[in-house]
């Protein structure tokens, strides 16, 4: 059975003020906090005890909301170093599994394009092609899904969109932690004379890419949660999927 990492340790600048009190993946959207939506669908796919939710910021509210709502789901606490790939690297020591699948807590995916996805047995970014590509790490692929290279987010004027952009979905086999292990150490090492104030998930995948070991799965259903105008963007698509106006099949 699969396991799940999700992300659910950043502060969320982008939803200042709301994220003051509350951590982002709890802001409520259609009466319930997002994280449900995210939860409900995941654990259609595996079982409780394979699921880890990565926390930091505000994680006493992220645990009391689980112990209420989703107990059983594994709460473990980012190691002490700032960025997405440390978030990520704070479960090597609970991946049994040969893969594991990394999502983010403010971010929805269709529960078919989830099955689809992990049944890769590749390393795999999810992709989808986006009209807006410059507020997002853009991905250029083969005709065999093979991922060429990663930018993150260009500059507008470089581009021509619609481009394949990052949905924040990865599939990962387990020895890619090890990689990621040796990648964090080194930004530790070099922080001081790096411009780079948090380690991000991008050293990894740019060093996939180099090796031929990254491919690609396009997404029919995904819908970001990064800003408070995504609220309600969130809010009339959940009903549209719910009502059945998106299908996703």
């Amino acid at each position: 059975m699969i396991e799940i990492v999700i992300l659910c340790a950043g502060k969320g600048t982008r939803m200042l003020p709301l994220t003051k009190k509350v951590p982002k993946p709890l802001i409520e959207v259609n009466n319930k906090p997002f994280l449900s939506f995210l939860l409900e669908n995941v654990l259609k796919i595996t079982d409780k005890n394979h699921i880890f939710l990565i926390v930091k910021y505000l994680k006493e509210k992220i645990i009391k909301f689980i112990n209420d709502n989703f107990k059983g789901i594994n709460i473990v606490e980012q190691i002490p170093i700032p960025g997405t790939a440390p978030a990520i690297l704070s479960v090597k020591p609970y991946i049994k599994e040969e893969k594991f699948l990394v999502l983010m807590g403010d971010n929805f995916y269709g529960y078919e394009d989830l099955i689809r996805f992990i049944k890769n047995n590749d390393n795999t970014i999810g992709v989808t092609l986006n009209d807006e590509p410059w507020k997002y790490g853009v991905v250029k692929i083969d005709s065999r899904n093979n991922v060429l290279e990663i930018r993150e987010k260009p500059e507008k004027i470089s581009i021509k969109p619609p481009e394949f952009i990052s949905i924040g979905a990865y599939l990962f086999k387990k020895e890619v932690l090890n990689i990621l292990n040796n990648i964090v150490h080194n930004w530790i090492k070099n922080k001081e004379s790096s411009n780079q104030k948090e380690c991000p998930i991008t050293d990894l995948l740019i060093y996939l890419v180099k090796n031929k070991q990254l491919k690609a799965f396009n997404f029919k259903i995904w819908q970001d949660f990064g800003t408070i105008d995504d609220i309600e963007k969130m809010s009339k698509f959940l009903k549209k999927i719910k009502e059945g106006a998106i299908n996703e099949r």
